[in-house]
């Protein structure tokens, strides 16, 4: 938490941030002998705090911009659109702020207006700093710009999908330890759904699993997701994007995708080192440096690492972390960037998710509740170990105003060795179907040693240019990835256990049941062209993708391959009104590749999903916040359905078996809202609310016109904090939030219901600063989540495969920066 010096700072730096773009951006476009410019240029400015306007009339025409951090501080500045000249654009942009300019050649001054007969003068700036861009740090809980949307720079206003940003301060004061908690007051998203697991990231977006990026190239993650697992330590932000994303990221599942910002080399020095503790023996202990490496800031640095040793809520499962992530920026010029992105991570952790039967969980069980931190595995096998490494580059390069090309490479790998003895189900009474003794477990034997490798490179030019009275901003893209998958895997029935008085023994490896190589690639020619007319912004665009599939099976020594060429495309409008009101409506479609064959061998087509969305975007002039309501119709066909006919064995004698066929269809419709606010330098504000339907449309089985699992129709949460100004308490930050999830089925023939629930989380924070000088920079803090430790399901799958939901978190950290 900032004191009022420091909030002060901040503000100046921000300030002068905008001047140093301004002046970066237009420096490659302006003439050198600074000729005045009087000419008309189109302009395109939407409604936004002034600082931030000026920051894109310099870019649009050629000017550099100088004002005080005290002189735009507070002011917003109206939507400003067409053909105008410098003079008419700043006098648009300016009314009713109370400030004038002076014009010299390229060069503009932005001053206080003066009294009558007064004389105002600009005191020199000799502070640098930085103002928001897409891709850097957030100050508060509302972002104002992203790129994961259109993949350019621009006004989260101008993206026509529902997009929830996930900032540092959000990060921070929530306590947010891993990806699922960071996403709990976001709209539209389900985490957590198989309890506080160590192994993956388990999260749906308007009901389907998200593919996740980071800095907008796929990561590993898939694999019944014991891939990679991201550090939120390291990350900048965290962007949700909801619907198809197909038209800029290839294939995707129609819900959305998760796109995180890594930590960047910073041009001011940045130094902090945080201790923390909490119950489950929690230990860890992070540090962050970065900054300048030589005097004229052309190179920059940042370090990143963090070590961890935790147990969790399941007795005999740790949740140890090392994790370093080096960076570095070469800055040759102020049209041309390089950053190298470094990363490394060791989880040494132990198996979490515990699958457990519904008696004793959703069910009453005549033994009473099965505990919590019971571990129905087996300690002395069960492990959980993963290496995560990569590295790659953010390249870009302004030849000018206009034109700007970027190429972004990755190369990562992930190593994970996943051993469990997982529960399916109690022993059954084949006469009554109710449970023999309530109390055995059977269990089958799962030990998984798996490699996945991802190459993605992502080459984009970006042109800015006029046709007529139209402002284009025109992406052209090519893409390629490479994604590799080497795994085996021995299982087997394994022992029965007593799920009230466990007796745990060692066990040795299972029979081997799968031995494979997957081989994935893909290129994508996309094209998409942002269209300005005054206030109207038509965004088009569309994407062809060729992917070919290569599985080899090593024990039956089966090769298949499959090539699919797909085009999905995107066309959204909106309207962006000079009070900051933005409605939008936009179609969108998506692809996925399905892995298998169906009767005869033929190779399954990519699943197909389109959606229909319309919504409104608020962000008023007089307040820091960002206000969303969206609806939509979103429709995935060509899901997997059981091919009844090819199962008669009647008929098909000697060939009936388990195949199925893509005639099956999922349809989600829902509501939500997003309000995020800052509305004061102490109080902050996000509220929530889904409303959610989802049927299966269409299927060969009972689970037609059923709802689809794991999807609740109603979700709401709340969140506020805020900071004390004054008096005694001066520097404490009190927060505190709720989150309800509504009932939901765990299977797809809505037998299993899962109760609603509510939880409360709670935070503090204290600036030691406040108590003495000395202490400037130091602050401790405490978050509770599921503050009363409430007991509760997230889901039952199965009357097998019931999971519950992280117990009270207790973490307490002292941080200090200097």
């Amino acid at each position: 938490m900032m004191n009022k010096q420091d909030k002060q700072r901040a503000s100046a730096h921000g300030a002068c941030g905008a001047l140093a773009i301004s002046l970066a951006l237009a420096w490659g476009a302006m003439p050198r002998d600074a000729v005045a410019q009087t000419a008309p240029v189109q302009i395109s400015i939407t409604a936004q705090p002034l600082g931030d306007a000026l920051i894109q009339l310099g870019e649009q025409a050629s000017l550099v911009i100088f004002y005080l951090p005290e002189t735009v501080r507070g002011r917003y500045a109206p939507a400003v659109s067409g053909r105008l000249t410098p003079d008419d654009a700043l006098r648009r942009l300016l009314a009713g702020t109370q400030l004038t300019f002076q014009i010299s050649g390229n060069s503009v001054t932005i001053v206080p207006a003066a009294a009558p007969g007064g004389v105002t003068t600009l005191s020199p700036i000799s502070v640098t700093g930085r103002v928001e861009s897409a891709t850097g740090p957030v100050d508060g809980m509302v972002a104002r710009r992203s790129a994961t949307g259109t993949k350019s720079d621009v006004s989260v206003l101008e993206t026509p999908q529902s997009l929830s940003i996930i900032t540092p301060d959000q990060m921070d004061v929530q306590g947010a330890t891993n990806l699922e908690q960071t996403v709990r007051y976001t709209p539209g998203i389900r985490s957590e759904i198989l309890g506080a697991g160590t192994e993956r990231d388990k999260i749906y977006i308007r009901g389907f699993e998200p593919n996740y990026y980071l800095d907008g190239m796929m990561l590993p993650y898939g694999a019944a997701g014991q891939g990679s697992r991201i550090e939120p330590y390291g990350l900048e932000r965290i962007e949700v994007l909801r619907g198809p994303s197909s038209v800029l990221y290839g294939q995707n599942p129609p819900g959305g995708i998760i796109n995180m910002v890594s930590k960047r080399p910073t041009a001011e020095p940045l130094r902090e080192i945080a201790l923390e503790g909490g119950n489950f023996d929690r230990r860890q202990v992070a540090a962050d440096f970065s900054g300048p490496i030589d005097e004229e800031g052309k190179f920059l640095y940042r370090l990143t690492a963090l070590k961890r040793n935790s147990d969790t809520q399941v007795d005999y499962a740790r949740d140890d972390r090392d994790y370093v992530a080096p960076s570095f920026t070469w800055k040759p010029s102020a049209a041309t960037s390089l950053t190298v992105l470094g990363q490394y991570q060791r989880d040494d952790a132990d198996v979490s998710v515990m699958y457990l039967p519904a008696w004793g969980t959703l069910y009453k069980n005549p033994y009473g509740d099965i505990p919590r931190d019971r571990n129905v595995d087996e300690p002395d096998h069960d492990k959980f170990k993963r290496y995560y490494r990569s590295i790659g580059y953010l390249f870009e390069h302004h030849f000018n105003d206009k034109l700007t090309v970027r190429q972004n490479l990755r190369y990562a790998d992930v190593d994970v060795t996943a051993y469990s003895v997982y529960g399916t189900g109690l022993i059954m009474n084949p006469v009554t179907q109710l449970p023999s003794d309530y109390r055995t477990l059977s269990r089958y034997q799962w030990d998984v040693d798996r490699y996945q490798s991802f190459f993605t490179l992502d080459n984009q030019a970006q042109a800015k240019f006029q046709t007529g009275a139209l402002s284009h901003d025109l992406l052209l893209g090519l893409d390629y990835k490479r994604a590799t998958l080497d795994q085996t895997v021995h299982g087997g029935v394994g022992p029965t256990i007593d799920i009230y008085n466990p007796v745990y023994r060692d066990i040795g490896r299972g029979a081997k049941v799968v031995d494979g190589y997957e081989e994935q690639h893909q290129i994508g020619l996309y094209l998409q062209d942002q269209v300005k007319l005054e206030r109207w912004l038509l965004t088009m665009g569309g994407r062809y993708d060729w992917t070919d599939k290569t599985n080899r099976n090593r024990m039956t020594n089966v090769k298949t391959t499959s090539d699919d060429n797909v085009f999905t495309g995107r066309m959204g409008l909106t309207y962006l009104a000079e009070s900051g009101l933005a409605p939008y409506a936009s179609y969108s479609t998506s692809f996925e590749p399905v892995s298998g064959t169906g009767y005869g061998g033929t190779p399954f087509e990519p699943t197909k999903g389109r959606q229909y969305e319309v919504g409104v975007k608020y962000q008023p002039h007089n307040s820091n916040s960002l206000i969303t309501v969206s609806a939509f119709h979103l429709t995935q066909e060509n899901v997997l359905t059981p091919d009844i006919e090819h199962r008669n064995c009647a008929l098909y004698p000697g060939t009936c078996g388990n195949f199925n066929e893509q005639t099956g269809e999922v349809e989600v419709k829902g509501l939500e809202f997003e309000g995020r606010a800052s509305l004061t330098d102490s109080l902050n504000l996000i509220t929530t609310y889904a409303y959610t339907t989802s049927e299966i449309t269409r299927s060969n089985t009972a689970t037609l016109g059923k709802q689809q699992p794991l999807i609740p129709r109603h979700q709401a949460s709340a969140w506020a904090d805020y900071t004390i100004g004054g008096g005694p308490l001066a520097g404490l930050r009190i927060g505190g939030g709720v989150r309800y999830v509504g009932t939901s089925y765990g299977d797809s023939t809505n037998t299993l219901k899962t109760p609603s629930y509510t939880l409360v989380d709670a935070a503090l924070q204290y600036d030691l600063g406040m108590l003495s000088s000395q202490l400037k920079g130091a602050r401790v803090s405490l978050n509770v989540n599921n503050l009363f430790d409430r007991r509760y399901l997230t889901t039952c799958a199965a009357v097998s495969a019931c999971f519950y939901g992280p117990g009270r978190v207790v973490v307490a950290q002292v941080r200090y920066r200097w």
